[in-house]
Formats: structure tokens, C-alpha cells, sequence
């Protein structure tokens, strides 16, 4: 299991009663605090004196001329005694039914119920009346009984009557249903907790979800344990019911899940999930189990690599174990071992760094796919490679540019089929870093055929995004090198960056509104405009940057925008800039600064 969920299976059975009562408890809380705003805060020492009982409101009544004293557009002497007097009562009974005196606790709030219907104040009366209906459901719990639950039923209800927007109650009203087998009910107050859309939707709309869940619809219950997710997603039983009811339901939709974990910020929680189901003594239930398999892996690949640890302690992890025990395994074994010997290898070896061989059984799951794009996150050669590239950073990070090099033309060599353009960008700015532009060179040189031979196969079949990688490192390369060149000139930076734009275009032209659009980034912006200053194109460098920052702004990308127009802020514009451009670039300051 998870450590997380681990976690919270343990304590699971221990504190759901405890949670519910301590939430509704706050609920309460919070509306009659809310209310209290309303007349005055009442302080500490007011809460704490024992004097403040409810004799005050029958003592103020008996004096005399009390309701010309009472009247009034500002609130009085006696309605502050009053609210303090209901807060005392409150905190009392809460404390009587934190103790487990429900006898008691009911009649403190009995009491305080009769008061506020005395006084008509429905707003005391909602929170007696919740108290009350509290107080009944937890005493049902400790001493089963029907007629304690059906009295707290009856309490929510007439809540519900004041307060129809009260989602507490609501969810409570649908749980004691559940309890007393009414199951329609129960599903129509969760449903109506869930729409009211308050900030505590995710926990009705997971007690909803574990409803139907033990209801037996497993379908329902995934769309509320998605929506819980939505609005808690580090909550440990939102994910668990998740993994649960896909892992029986829709492995498609498994696979999925695990990707926007790891994709979302979520690696960990994502690496150890994928281990845990590959690890499972019963298989997944599905037509295609073996390549299920393969995507499992490929997550935990794409998974570490978003994490930071030392490469050399990795076999002694949790998931260097996970991994050790599936080595054994018929459809990912070879795979498993592949990443394991990864973290083992010594990157500084002449061999692996001239392309020696390395064992990629990864490199077979992929065949017949290279051009393909995947159902969902990655193929597994790229998550390989991933992790490759991530262990070449870390020493990166750690000053040790030798293993970083070696780690990144690992990456660069595993595949003869497709060309890792992430580990050649890293290795020109590693060779630019260190001074070494012939390298540079001679990198560019070495493996000039298969960039320009990957980038024409992404032409032909129409593949964009393909082809905007392409020209994106080939462009960021080039000027790297200074080589800026010109729109006619293949090898060059204004050549390839020029195209890579237009590649965005292109694919985003095409994209229907599900999909994620392409972006020219401010540093592919900022690069194209200095080949243009650089090759006397200035008008072009700044109508590139005009274009590009209203195409931010419409974003809502204010960083952006501010990153491409920063240097002319800096150099201010260039003389022979034309009046509608300087036009352009006041009115795009102005929207800036108006942000």
C-alpha cells in the first residue's frame, strides 16, 4: 500500500464516527459564530463565565419597561446578553456531548431551542436545531435505537425547513437514511448537499461516492470520488476509491488517472500506485493486461524521473525494492531490471558514452509506433529516456558534468529509430556552458542526419508537433551557436525558429477544443528577436514581440507578456519603428500595467 494510504486505512475505522461528529460540530460552530459577528464578538472571559446561564433572558424579562429598552435600530444591552448567553450554552453542550452525556447535551440544547423560538430567532433556532439533531445521531451510534434516529431525522428536517441551504444537514439527513435503508432518500439529499456547491462539496460528494460504492454502483460512484478529486486532490480516500473502482471498472481510465498524477504534480503518490497495482497477486481485468503492464511501468519510469534522489541509493528505496520483485514478471521483468541497472551504471564509461550497448528492452514495446502519437501520456522509450535524462540532471545539479554528459548521451543513443531531442539540447547548452562551441559543432555535425532525416518523416505524414520539436531545438541550437542567418538559410536560427512558429500555428489550426494547444514560448520569442536585431531586423524583432505579448495577454499569460516586452523597456524602441507599432506597444504597456 501506499504510505500515505496506508495511513489512512489504519485510522480509517477509528475516526469515521469521530469525524463526522467533529465536522458537523464545526459546521455548527462556524454559523454561530457567524452570527455572532452580526451583534458583536463576545470575548474569552464572557465564553468562560459559568454566570452567563439561561436564567439572564427570564431575569431580563422581568424587569421593568423591558421592551422599551429593547427597541431600537442598533441592537442592545439585552440582545448581547442574550447572544452570550446562547454561545455559553453552546460551548457547554458540546462539551457535555464531546463526553458522551447525549442525555444531558440533549437537553442543554433542548433548552436553548425553546429560547430561540420564544425570541423567533430562526437563526439560533438552525443551530439548536443541528446541535439537537447532532447530539441524537451520535447517541444512535453509541446505543442503537430507531426512534433516537428517526428524532434526528425529524431535527435535520425541520432545519431544512428554516435553512434549505444548509449542506451539513443535508448530507446528515442522507446518511441516517442510509442507515435506515431508505435508499432513495438518502441518494436525493446527497445529490441536493452536492448542488448546493458550498466549500465542503468534496465531502459530501465523497460520502456520496462511498454510497453508491457500497450500493453496488461502482459507475456513479467514479464520477463522485472524479468530482471529490477535483476539489481535494491529495484527499488519501478519494484516491483510493478511485483506484479501486477503476482497477474493476475501466483499466483505461486507470491508466489515465495514474498520468495526471504524475503529470500533476503528484509523482510520488502516482510511482507508488502504478508499483502497488503491478505488484497486485491478482491481475487487472482487462483484454490487454501485458501492455496495461508495459503503461504501468512506463508511468513509474516518467514518475522518478520528475522526482529528486540520489541515483547511487535508488536500489535501497521502496521503489528500488518494488522494482527488484518484478523482475520475475513475465510482461515487464526485463523492463523493470532495465530501470533498476539504469540507476547503476557508470556514465562516466567511454563505451555507454560512444553509444556502446546498453540492454533497452524497452526499445521493443515501441516498434511499428515511432510516428504514432500515444492514447495517453508517453510511449515507453520516452519514458526510459526520461529517467535518463533526469539522472544526467542531478549530477548536473551536483557539479558533475562528466556522469551528467554520459547520462545525457545514453539517452541520446538508446533509440536508432527516434532521436531524444530533450538529451541533444541538453548536451549543446552543457558543451555553450562550458565554453566548448566546437562541440557544440561537432554534435550538430555527428547527428545532422537523423535530426533533418526525424523532421522530414514528421512532414510527410503531417505529424506538427513533431515537426515543431524539431525546429525548435534545431532553432535553439543554432542560436546557441550564433548562427542566425536568415528565412532562406536551412541552417540557421532564424531558419528553423521561424518555421517552429509557424508549426504552431499549423497544429493549433487543427486542434479541436479538447485538445492542448502548442505555444511559441517567451525564450523561442525572445531568441527569434535577437537573430532579427542581430541581422539589422529590428522593426521585425519588435513587431515579433508586439504580436506575441497580445497573444499572452489574450491568454490571461501576463508574465509572458511582460518577458518579451522587457527589452524594449530596457532599450526602449528603435527610431525607425512605425507610429502604429509605437502605437501597439504604449497600449500594451498600458493593458499591462492595468493587470
Amino acid at each position: 500500500m501506499l504510505r500515505l494510504s496506508r495511513h489512512a486505512l489504519l485510522v480509517r475505522a477509528a475516526t469515521r464516527v469521530l469525524f463526522l461528529l467533529l465536522f458537523a460540530a464545526l459546521t455548527a460552530e462556524a454559523t454561530a459564530q457567524e452570527r455572532q459577528d452580526r451583534v458583536g464578538q463576545p470575548s474569552r472571559e464572557t465564553l468562560d463565565r459559568s454566570a452567563a446561564d439561561s436564567s439572564s433572558i427570564e431575569n431580563a424579562r422581568a424587569e421593568p419597561n423591558f421592551l422599551s429598552r429593547t427597541i431600537g435600530v442598533r441592537r442592545t444591552s439585552f440582545r448581547r446578553d442574550t447572544i452570550r448567553t446562547h454561545t455559553a450554552r453552546l460551548k457547554i453542550g458540546r462539551e457535555i456531548l464531546a463526553a458522551g452525556d447525549h442525555a444531558q447535551a440533549t437537553q442543554l440544547f433542548q433548552s436553548g431551542l425553546d429560547s430561540a423560538v420564544a425570541d423567533g430567532d430562526t437563526t439560533l433556532q438552525v443551530t439548536y436545531l443541528f446541535n439537537l439533531a447532532l447530539t441524537l445521531q451520535a447517541q444512535s451510534l453509541a446505543e442503537p435505537d430507531s426512534s433516537t434516529l428517526s428524532g434526528a431525522a425529524t431535527r435535520y428536517l425541520e432545519l431544512i425547513e428554516l435553512e434549505s441551504t444548509s449542506g451539513a444537514a443535508r448530507n446528515n439527513l442522507a446518511k441516517i437514511y442510509a442507515q435506515s435503508g431508505q435508499i432513495k432518500e438518502a441518494a436525493d439529499q446527497y445529490e441536493r448537499a452536492i448542488a448546493l456547491g458550498d466549500d465542503r462539496q468534496a465531502f459530501y460528494a465523497l460520502n456520496y461516492a462511498g454510497f453508491l460504492e457500497q450500493s453496488g454502483d461502482g459507475a456513479a460512484a467514479i464520477r463522485y470520488y472524479e468530482l471529490a478529486r477535483a476539489q481535494e486532490p491529495h484527499h488519501p480516500a478519494a484516491h483510493e476509491g478511485l483506484i479501486r473502482l477503476y482497477s474493476s471498472h475501466d483499466v483505461s481510465a486507470l491508466a489515465a488517472y495514474l498520468w495526471d498524477l504524475v503529470g500533476g504534480g503528484q509523482e510520488i503518490i502516482g510511482t507508488e500506485t502504478a508499483l502497488e497495482l503491478l505488484l497486485r497477486a491478482d491481475p487487472l481485468q482487462s483484454r490487454d493486461t501485458e501492455q496495461l503492464r508495459q503503461e504501468l511501468l512506463t508511468v513509474v519510469a516518467v514518475g522518478l524521473s520528475k522526482q529528486y534522489y540520489e541515483p547511487s541509493s535508488f536500489a535501497g528505496t521502496p521503489e528500488g525494492r518494488s522494482l527488484r520483485r518484478l523482475v520475475a514478471d513475465d510482461a515487464v521483468g526485463a523492463q523493470a531490471a532495465a530501470l533498476l541497472h539504469l540507476h547503476l551504471l557508470d556514465p562516466r564509461d567511454v563505451g555507454l558514452r560512444q553509444g556502446a550497448d546498453v540492454d533497452l528492452p524497452f526499445e521493443s514495446w515501441d516498434i511499428g509506433r515511432e510516428l504514432d502519437d500515444p492514447p495517453r501520456g508517453v510511449w515507453p522509450r520516452e519514458g526510459f529516456r526520461a529517467l535518463a535524462r533526469s539522472l544526467g540532471d542531478w549530477h548536473l545539479q551536483h557539479q558533475d558534468t562528466t556522469s551528467a554528459e554520459g547520462y545525457y548521451l545514453i539517452a541520446l543513443n538508446m533509440s536508432e529509430a527516434e532521436l531524444d531531442l530533450q538529451a541533444i539540447l541538453r548536451l549543446a547548452n552543457l558543451y555553450l556552458a562550458a565554453g566548448n562551441s566546437a562541440r557544440v559543432e561537432d554534435l550538430i555535425t555527428q547527428y545532422s542526419s537523423r535530426l533533418y532525416g526525424g523532421k522530414g518523416a514528421a512532414y510527410r505524414h503531417g505529424l506538427w508537433k513533431n515537426i515543431f520539436e524539431y525546429h525548435r531545438v534545431l532553432g535553439t541550437i543554432y542560436a546557441i551557436l550564433e548562427r542566425w542567418g536568415s528565412s532562406n538559410e536551412v541552417t540557421s536560427a532564424i531558419f528553423q525558429l521561424e518555421r517552429a512558429r509557424q508549426a504552431v500555428r499549423e497544429f493549433n489550426s487543427e486542434l479541436d477544443e479538447s485538445g492542448e494547444p502548442l505555444r511559441f514560448d517567451p525564450m523561442q520569442v525572445n531568441l527569434l528577436a535577437r537573430a532579427y536585431t542581430a541581422t539589422g531586423q529590428e522593426p521585425l524583432a519588435v513587431r515579433l514581440r508586439l504580436d506575441m505579448a497580445e497573444n499572452y495577454l489574450d491568454e490571461r499569460a501576463d508574465l509572458d507578456a511582460h518577458r518579451v516586452l522587457q527589452p524594449l523597456e530596457d532599450s526602449g524602441l528603435p527610431p525607425d519603428i512605425s507610429d502604429r507599432d509605437r502605437a501597439r506597444y504604449e497600449a500594451l504597456r498600458a493593458a499591462s500595467d492595468n493587470r
